[in-house]
C-alpha cells in the first residue's frame, strides 16, 4: 500500500485513481497547533457519503471529488476532523439511544458543530462554497441525504451564514 507524504497542497487524483490509499494530511489550527491525521479512500459505490470521520479516523470516497476545489475539499475536511476528535464511541452511542427516544436534534447539533469547526479553523467562505457544492449534490440525488444524522443543508448554510455576518460586523 503506498502513502502520500503530508502536503496541504495533495494531488487528490491520485486518490481517486487508487495509485495511493491513503495520505497523512497536516492540520494546522489558528493558534499555531500542528496535528497530522490519516486519510483513507474507500471505493464502494454502495456507500457514497463523501467522507466521514470518527475515532478510527478519516475516509474519503468518490463523492469527495465532487468538490471543486482544494479549499473546499479542505472545508470538508475539517469538517471531519471535528468528528474525530469531538464524536466518542461513548457519545455516539449516546446520540443514538437519543434517536430511538425520537430525538434527531442531538445528530444535528453534532453536524452544526463540525460545520463551525470547520468555519472557525479553517474558513467560512470555504465551509460556506463546501456546504453549496453538498446542496447541489443532494439536489443530484437526493437519496445521498440522511436527515437522521444531517440537518437540512439549508439550514446548515444559514448557521455558517450567520456566522459570517457576525465575523463581519465584530471587525
Amino acid at each position: 500500500m503506498k502513502q502520500q507524504t503530508k502536503n496541504n497542497k495533495i494531488k487528490w487524483k491520485y486518490l481517486s485513481k487508487e495509485k495511493v490509499k491513503f495520505i497523512s494530511y497536516e492540520f494546522v489550527f489558528k493558534d499555531g497547533k500542528r496535528k497530522i491525521k490519516r486519510i483513507r479512500f474507500n471505493n464502494n459505490p454502495k456507500k457514497l457519503q463523501g467522507g466521514c470521520g470518527g475515532p478510527q479516523g478519516i475516509k474519503i470516497d468518490n463523492l469527495f471529488f465532487k468538490f471543486k476545489t482544494d479549499d473546499e475539499k479542505n472545508a470538508l475536511l475539517w469538517h471531519e476532523l471535528y468528528h474525530c476528535r469531538f464524536t466518542f464511541i461513548l457519545k455516539q452511542l449516546g446520540l443514538e439511544i437519543k434517536y430511538c427516544l425520537g430525538d434527531k436534534q442531538s445528530f444535528w447539533e453534532e453536524e452544526y458543530n463540525a460545520d463551525r469547526y470547520s468555519a472557525l479553523q479553517n474558513n467560512i467562505i470555504d465551509c460556506l462554497t463546501c456546504l453549496g457544492t453538498i446542496k447541489e449534490i443532494y439536489e443530484e440525488n437526493s437519496s445521498l441525504y440522511n436527515s437522521k444524522t444531517h440537518p437540512p443543508i439549508e439550514e446548515r448554510i444559514k448557521k455558517i451564514e450567520a456566522l459570517k455576518n457576525k465575523d463581519e460586523t465584530t471587525k
